[in-house]
């Protein structure tokens, strides 16, 4: 399959996803999201960005679940974190989706950083932070995590947002309401099987103990 092929059929692809998730998107922002497929393509055969191959399973896997929670931002005007943001999912799609929304991407790695400066060079709500979650010194409103084990980083996303968007498993979002630190939202499924949630949380503020006798 051709270049101009391979991203024909992304945009087929793509059409279908965004009436599953109930989002339109202008022909530029299109455009945008065409221009990440095809970055992801290529810089893939130099450094580890996806697993996943074929074209279908990137569409609905990465940007399907992507444009799922960009559907819930769509109107918000704030400030978002991706965390680990690795191959730009779901910041990258998020951004391109909601242009009122300032989204940071959060990436230690330095190729994959270099990638995500490149797939986002003329996205201008969209900036690149390279560097680790700790060495982040601002707040954002919302954080979104994906391919990060959530266990992990949990207690640090408390400094880093107020509230958190985790794209799991399953099995993963059974676990996560057991931590004390977020009140949880019943997680929703995503539309592409019944293995994959989304699963919104809010930051609770933290209680102090009264020393008895005061």
């Amino acid at each position: 399959m051709s270049v101009l092929d391979r991203v024909a059929e992304f945009r087929r692809l793509l059409e279908s996803v965004l009436e599953t998730v109930g989002l339109e998107l202008q022909a530029n922002q299109l455009a945008h999201l065409a221009r990440h497929y095809s970055l992801l393509v290529c810089w893939n055969s130099r450094i580890n960005l996806t697993a996943i191959k074929d074209i279908e399973g990137i569409v609905e896997r990465h940007f399907g679940e992507s444009l799922f929670v960009a559907k819930l931002m769509q109107d918000f005007e704030g400030t978002l974190a991706d965390v680990g943001s690795g191959a730009g999912f779901p910041g990258v799609p998020i951004g391109v989706s909601c242009p009122r929304l300032d989204v940071t991407l959060i990436e230690s790695n330095a190729r994959k950083a270099a990638f995500l400066k490149e797939v986002t060079r003329s996205v201008a709500n969209i900036r690149v932070f390279h560097g680790r979650l700790e060495d982040v010194s601002r707040t954002f409103d919302w954080a979104t995590i994906r391919a990060v084990n959530p266990d992990r980083i949990t207690r640090s996303l408390r400094s880093l947002a107020d509230n958190v968007a985790f794209l799991v498993s399953r099995r993963q979002a059974t676990h996560l309401p057991d931590q004390p630190l977020w009140e949880w939202r019943d997680p929703k499924p995503l539309p592409w099987g019944r293995q994959r949630v989304l699963l919104l949380g809010k930051r609770m503020e933290e209680t102090v103990p009264v020393p008895r006798g005061t």
